[in-house]
């Protein structure tokens, strides 16, 4: 069984590389090959985040998280676009690529130090106690 943390660094990784390949597309293979990786990361990573936040959470918190997550989920589909939009119409044409790529490599890098914060403790060694 694959982890929720392992499928949201794989939805991240996905999704940043596919918005890393965008800001360069040169032709309409790359650009298929940019989409597609784009459409895989994203639909690995929403259901993965969604389980991850949810089992971190005790029972009677899960629906507050649950509707913070869509809240937020939500205004970024929101402001992304608008964002995007007017990088583009200032000639900044793949800007909107790079900052959608680095900050999936910043969610990696958190959800990296995060997943060693909550790791379990190793159990005590039991060598040199007799």
């Amino acid at each position: 069984r694959i982890g929720d943390s392992t499928l949201v660094a794989s939805g991240l990784l996905g999704t940043g590389v596919s918005l890393a390949l965008l800001a360069g597309v040169t032709g309409v293979p790359m650009l298929l090959v940019a989409m597609t990786s784009f459409a895989v990361g994203t639909a690995v990573l929403r259901p993965s985040l969604t389980s991850a936040i949810t089992r971190r959470m005790r029972p009677e918190q899960q629906g507050l998280a649950i509707g913070l997550m869509t809240s937020l989920q939500s205004l970024a589909q929101i402001v992304a676009p608008l964002v995007a939009g007017w990088m583009i119409g200032e000639k900044h044409l793949a800007l909107w690529a790079w900052t959608g790529a680095l900050v999936s490599a910043a969610a990696l890098a958190l959800g990296k130090r995060e997943r060693r914060r909550y790791a379990p403790a190793a159990p005590p060694s039991s060598m040199g106690t007799s």
